[in-house]
């Protein structure tokens, strides 16, 4: 009997070694985790900057596209009017930016905050794009 109760000690003994050398590596292994958990939270950060960026270099070159239309059509409207002399009169307005609703119809909260930020400042109020064009056409 003495016998079965050494060899149960020993075996509890080797038991308990076992389990906390389990604990160690668990809790070495759950730091592990915490630091893989960080590295993507990181890296999905990283993503979302570089989708955000994507989006407004996009919007960017359609805006710098639009100014290039706009110079073309405003290079003609002179030619024009260079052309027929003074039985027309041409008159361009560019506006520039404008107060409008645009912005509230953006559905995308971090588009619709980039655009009020970077885009809706010193705005044209639409009643002085109006004055110009009754003055223009008068």
């Amino acid at each position: 009997m003495w016998k079965q109760l050494l060899d149960f000690s020993e075996q509890l003994i080797a038991l308990t070694r076992d389990v906390q050398q389990n604990k160690e590596a668990l809790k070495a292994h759950g730091e592990e985790i915490k630091e893989i958990r960080r590295e993507l939270l990181r890296l999905t950060e990283i993503l979302q900057e570089v989708r955000f960026e994507q989006e407004r270099a996009s919007d960017n070159a359609a805006h710098e596209r639009e100014n290039l239309m706009l110079c073309l059509e405003n290079a003609l409207l002179k030619f024009e009017r260079q052309e027929v002399g003074d039985t027309i009169r041409v008159t361009v307005i560019a506006s520039g930016a404008t107060e409008s609703e645009l912005a509230n119809t953006i559905s995308d909260p971090e588009m619709k905050k980039a655009v009020v930020e970077q885009f809706r400042v010193d705005l044209i109020p639409a009643e002085a794009i109006a004055r110009a064009i009754a003055y223009a056409v008068e």
